[in-house]
């Protein structure tokens, strides 16, 4: 699960070389990836579509990955986003 301030323009460039190293280290290679683009409920908050050009998203084709957005003031989205990630997380038993 990667958290990431989607009204925080100048940061989402870091934030891309973050999640990347992470989805490029081999520990991580069965991981699949929930982004969480939260406070949404700011007026300047970029759309779904434009935090997950800014990170990459459409060019990760070695993890399973789902994008939400969020707000973690009012929880809208986060249960979505947990029941993605808990029917397509591999669990070892």
């Amino acid at each position: 699960m990667f958290v990431v301030d989607s009204s925080d323009r100048q940061f989402i460039g870091e934030a891309r070389d973050i999640l990347w190293s992470w989805v490029c280290d081999d520990q991580h290679q069965d991981a699949v990836v929930l982004v969480l683009a939260n406070k949404r409920d700011k007026p300047d908050a970029m759309t779904m579509e434009e935090v997950s050009e800014r990170l990459g998203l459409h060019t990760l084709r070695t993890h399973r990955w789902h994008i939400q957005s969020t707000c973690a003031l009012t929880g809208e989205g986060l249960y979505e986003g947990l029941d993605w990630i808990s029917n397509n997380a591999k669990f070892n038993e």
